[in-house]
């Protein structure tokens, strides 16, 4: 439930909207950097949430994520 509660806090990092327009899901970045992005904000837009770990666009440029094998 408390999850539930920091979808609806967390701005879209994207559109800035708190809400889920058109049912659209929001993503929490698995970096825990606090930063949310709607399915259709995503580059390229999502239609659903991806199997395991998603990480926001600023965290995937720092390289969060990515394997020790690849850095």
């Amino acid at each position: 439930e408390e999850e539930e509660d920091d979808d609806e806090d967390t701005p879209c990092s994207v559109c800035g909207r708190k809400d889920s327009p058109d049912g659209n899901a929001m993503l929490l970045c698995d970096a825990e950097c606090g930063r949310g992005t709607h399915l259709a904000c995503c580059s390229p837009p999502l239609h659903a949430v991806p199997d395991g770990d998603w990480f926001c666009a600023e965290c995937t440029s720092l390289g969060v994520g990515k394997s020790a094998a690849l850095i």
